[in-house]
């Protein structure tokens, strides 16, 4: 079909009878706009359908996601926590170790007092 910026000039005809001869042509246009909006009408439906979809995915995706997210600050805090009581165990292990040197010492020293007296 031709487009519709090839009416002749060349020809004295009205615009009504240019519009009458070319109007199986335009017809044919409109049928295809019709078409075209039908289209694009189905298309803006299932984009809204799909966005529709993703909020509702969103939605149950989100409560999850932040149950974990609570109980992963949760676990490394924990985690700190354990480091820092092994760390507390040693230091008092050593302070242990440190007081019975101390408490064995002073039992020889005054076993030795004794001893001397």
């Amino acid at each position: 079909m031709r487009p519709l910026a090839t009416i002749q000039v060349s020809q004295p005809k009205s615009s009504c009878q240019q519009v009458t001869g070319k109007s199986p042509e335009l017809f044919g246009h409109v049928r295809r706009m019709r078409d075209t909006e039908a289209s694009l009408a189905d298309v803006v439906l299932s984009v809204e359908t799909l966005q529709s979809a993703v909020r509702r995915i969103r939605a149950e995706v989100a409560g999850p996601y932040e149950h974990i997210r609570a109980r992963t600050c949760q676990l490394r805090n924990l985690h700190t926590t354990i480091g820092l009581l092994r760390h507390l165990i040693h230091r008092l292990k050593l302070v242990c170790v440190c007081v019975c040197v101390c408490v064995c010492v002073c039992a020889r020293l005054r076993m030795r007092v004794f001893v001397i007296v």
